[in-house]
């Protein structure tokens, strides 16, 4: 799985982050990682004057094998949070789609 950050100027390291993500990912996801061609990920901090609030986003557009993409977004107060967060909406997302479907059998009488 290809990982890509995009981060705003106000991170300093990417590659920590990306290294957090990816242990973040495969601890949450597990086994619904090899389904994954690529993942890009967007974090934004906003500079709040008054330091409430929830200030760090973290998107995550993920693109699977066989299927549409999924994109999911978090907001909280910190960074780590914002990441746990959408890697567990992704989680939702991910399990949603991998889910067989299953046709119970018409009987005609």
């Amino acid at each position: 799985m290809n990982i890509v950050a995009n981060t705003s100027s106000a991170f300093a390291e990417p590659a920590d982050l990306i290294l957090y993500v990816e242990t973040t990912i495969s601890d949450t996801l597990g086994r619904l990682t090899r389904q994954f061609v690529s993942l890009d990920m967007y974090l934004h901090r906003a500079q709040i004057v008054n330091g409430k609030g929830r200030d760090n986003r973290c998107l995550i557009e993920v693109c699977m094998m066989h299927h549409h993409t999924i994109a999911v977004m978090e907001e909280a107060e910190t960074l780590g949070k914002a990441i746990k967060g959408a890697v567990e909406r992704l989680k939702i997302a991910a399990e949603r789609i991998m889910v067989p479907v299953t046709v119970e059998p018409i009987l005609l009488s």
